[in-house]
């Protein structure tokens, strides 16, 4: 009994271990199971993040090819639609072309059939091989602002992601201040005509004088000396630049080598062309010298990135530039013209001597010849659409004095100020009053000078002058995050400080003949013409704002007759200025009794957007200036062959 029992029990004991043994067995297939299924999910997923990661990258690489074509070529941005018959032209990439709505602005150029598939180019270099692939499409691009937009779609495998990205031209509002010669303006009286030694309007080449388009001797500091014999046989050093105090609000970039006078502070990227700033070194604090001067007790501390060389970029002229002076839209007016923005999204216009020819073709639109010659003016629609307001030289024009008041105005504000009556005088005893700034020869009737202010709104438009642009009053923006002024002068933008002389008749050989009186001496007291320049928001009078991005060509941003007291206000740029050589901000001896404060601020919308037919600068790279993510467009998703 007892063998039995024990037997019993153990066969017992043996069935249930069997099926312990049986349950335990399918666990573990269980569990197995769904591990392996687990781990084939999860190499699925993983496997599908690679493919994300992988079309996303090459969606990127599809915008770097064609960033690399417009800057290894010059030409191709402009020969983009002229490219159907070159092997390596846009009609021909592996990576256009195909049914997407996108192309239709090329199909018929490049001969590309209703029913092409969407072309990719493979990543041979990525692992996988040809599953990886971009394919990208131009949807838009302007001449007129320099870029474009494209959309690039990555695949990998089955997998696709879209970008949409916009590219520009390097163009002055991509920083605060952007300067070519840290020189003084040669025509500029405060400095060169101060002082007997330098003569009567510098022309010393060296110093920037005799400058025109194509022909520059001037140069910069890191080229060598820059000093020249005057009629005296002395040597003379050109006047330069040395800055003190913050920097600015935003990049800033020189041509020439950056000078610093006393304690000053940059927060924000600074860069220059003088050669040596190639070698500075971003984490050795003790190379940064190598890209700027010190001059007598001056000092720079960095707070923001490490100062770094960037390459010379020129500053392309206005007049002779095709895509301003060529340009068929917009509002095109000629000689002597005064422009006042009104609130209601118009502007009033005085131009008399625009010609009929030119006036009339666009009257509805920029005011019929008879208005513009009219008291009133012609009060139109600003042209926010084109973007463009042109002013031109007037041809057949005697380039002579202008009649008082007969550049025209609100009644009472007429410019130019005073009363020159356009005609020699008839007594010894006349005297007649005019603008000092009016005696000079880039002031004379028939050139294409224009004098605005007022408050713009509805858009987007540049101002563009053959000679200068002068700023009369508050020129300001309605609505900061959608109104944009540009202002784009063949010579210089001018800020208004009327200064009068009294020009009397005197008699020469038996002839009476206007006399202008000797120029006055630096830090001489002049009398200034009250309620000038015109405030337009209920503010300050004597604070005048200015919201643009300015662009002098061939001369400089400045302040009239800065060199005389007594302080009369302030000038608070919102925006942005580049400038051909310095601007006239201060007078040599004294800063604190003559001109106005200036200060200058960046709009950071200008590091995204810009005026219209801002010309990019010579050298200028084109940079991806957006980008974002999009839904891939069902046509470009093309299986993998």
């Amino acid at each position: 009994m007892r063998t039995y029992f024990m037997l019993k029990r153990r066969r017992a004991d043996g069935g249930s271990a069997m099926v312990a043994v049986l349950a335990g067995f399918s666990l573990i297939v269980v569990v197995l199971a769904g591990s392996l299924s687990f781990l084939s999910a999860s190499t699925k997923y993983s496997r599908f993040e690679q493919d994300v990661d992988l079309a996303l990258k090459a969606a990127e690489a599809g915008v770097a090819d064609l960033l690399t074509e417009l800057r290894v070529d010059g030409d191709y941005f402009e020969n983009i639609l002229l490219t159907k018959n070159q092997p390596t032209g846009y009609c021909n990439k592996g990576a256009t072309g195909g049914p997407l709505e996108e192309h239709d602005q090329f199909r018929d150029i490049c001969g590309w059939p209703e029913d092409m598939m969407a072309r990719y180019q493979p990543l041979g270099s990525v692992p996988g091989g040809s599953r990886q692939g971009y394919h990208y499409a131009i949807i838009e691009q302007s001449n007129e602002y320099q870029d474009l937009t494209v959309v690039s779609t990555g695949r990998s495998g089955d997998v696709y992601r879209t970008i949409q990205a916009t590219m520009a031209r390097l163009t002055s509002q991509r920083w605060l201040y952007f300067g070519n010669y840290n020189l003084m303006d040669p025509k500029s009286a405060m400095y060169y005509n101060a002082s007997p030694e330098y003569g009567t309007n510098n022309t010393a080449p060296v110093c920037g004088g005799g400058w025109t388009i194509g022909s520059n001797d001037a140069k910069y500091q890191w080229e060598g000396d820059r000093r020249f014999k005057t009629a005296s046989n002395t040597w003379q050093s050109c006047w330069w630049v040395a800055r003190a105090g913050e920097l600015g609000n935003g990049p800033f970039h020189l041509n020439d080598r950056i000078v610093f006078s006393g304690p000053s502070k940059v927060s924000h990227e600074m860069t220059t062309s003088k050669p040596e700033c190639q070698d500075v070194d971003p984490a050795n604090p003790g190379t940064f010298n190598l890209c700027y001067g010190i001059w007598g007790s001056g000092s720079v501390t960095f707070t923001g990135p490490a100062p770094r060389w960037n390459m010379r970029m020129s500053m392309p002229s206005v007049g002779g530039a095709d895509s301003v002076s060529a340009t068929p839209f917009g509002c095109r007016y000629e000689g002597p013209t005064r422009i006042i923005f009104n609130e209601d999204g118009t502007m009033t216009v005085w131009s008399s001597r625009t010609s009929e020819a030119t006036a009339n073709p666009r009257a509805a639109e920029c005011g019929s010849w008879s208005a513009l010659k009219g008291a009133s003016g012609a009060t139109v629609p600003v042209p926010t659409s084109e973007g463009l307001i042109f002013v031109d030289k007037a041809e057949d024009i005697a380039p002579v004095e202008i009649k008082g008041g007969s550049i025209g105005g609100p009644t009472a504000r007429e410019l130019p100020l005073g009363d020159y009556p356009g005609t020699s005088p008839t007594a010894v005893s006349q005297t007649y009053q005019r603008e000092m700034r009016m005696r000079e020869p880039d002031m004379v009737d028939g050139m294409g000078n224009v004098w605005v202010e007022g408050s713009m709104t509805g858009g987007s438009v540049t101002i563009a002058a053959d000679r200068n642009i002068i700023v009369t009053g508050d020129l300001i923006t309605k609505n900061q995050d959608t109104d944009l002024i540009g202002l784009l002068a063949g010579e210089n933008v001018e800020m208004h400080r009327p200064a009068m002389e009294a020009v009397t008749a005197v008699e020469q050989g038996g002839t009476l003949v206007w006399k202008a009186p000797d120029p006055l001496p630096v830090n001489a007291t002049a009398t200034f013409a009250p309620g000038w320049p015109t405030t337009y928001d209920g503010g300050n009078p004597y604070y005048i704002k200015l919201e643009a991005a300015i662009y002098a060509a061939t001369g400089a941003f400045t302040i009239q007759e800065m060199q005389f007291k007594p302080r009369t206000g302030s000038v608070g740029v919102y925006g942005a200025v580049a400038e051909n050589f310095a601007g006239v901000t201060c007078t040599i001896e004294d800063c604190a009794h003559t001109g106005m404060d200036f200060s200058l601020t960046y709009n950071p919308r200008l590091a995204t957007a810009k005026p219209l037919l801002f010309p990019a600068l010579g050298n200028g790279s084109w940079t991806v200036t957006w980008q974002e993510k999009k839904d891939t467009p069902g046509a470009a998703k093309v299986p993998v062959s």
